[in-house]
Parts: C-alpha cells; structure tokens; sequence
C-alpha cells in the first residue's frame, strides 16, 4: 500500500493535469467562439453583398442582344449602301407628310 506523501504526490499531479485541462479547455472555446465569430461576419458580409447584387440588378437595366438583334447588326454592317438609304428614304417621308 502506498504511503501518504506517493498520494499526495499523485494527488498534486492529478490536480495539476486537472489545471491543465481546464486551460486547455479554455482556450478551446476561445477559439471555438473567435471561430463561431468569424463565420457570423462571413455570413453578413455574404447577405450584404447579395443584397447589393439584388438592388443592383433591379436598378440596372441588362440588355444582351438575342440572334435577332445580332442577325439585324450583321445585315447593316453588310450593306452600309442600303442602310444609307432607307435612312434618305425615310428622311423624306418625315419632310413630305
């Protein structure tokens, strides 16, 4: 059977690893919540920068030309000729009406 001063030096070292533990502990949850922290600001900078991405797209009008669009663009820079025209044509429609 061990004597009283082998206990209390286990005693001593149980507590000491007690201590220990528990600064470790601590300082997990000091990272555990700057972690928690740093995902919560994450999160509200993503939300506002949708929210930006929203007002900007409903304020800001995107036009993208479809095949029409860009069929009707070829055919006038093909025939500059007939452009010019129908824009004199159309020029004296305006002044004879």
């Amino acid at each position: 059977m061990p004597d009283e001063n082998e206990l209390l030096s286990k005693l001593a070292e149980a507590e000491k690893e007690l201590y220990e533990a528990r600064n470790a502990l601590s300082e997990a949850k000091k990272k555990w919540t700057a972690a928690e922290t740093n995902v919560i600001s994450a999160k509200i900078n993503r939300d506002r920068v949708k929210e930006e991405l929203r007002v900007y797209r409903n304020t800001t009008p995107n036009y993208e030309p479809d095949a029409q669009d860009l069929d009707l663009e070829r055919f006038r820079n093909q025939h500059p000729e007939l452009m010019e025209w129908i824009r004199e044509r159309d020029g004296n429609k305006d002044e004879s009406e």
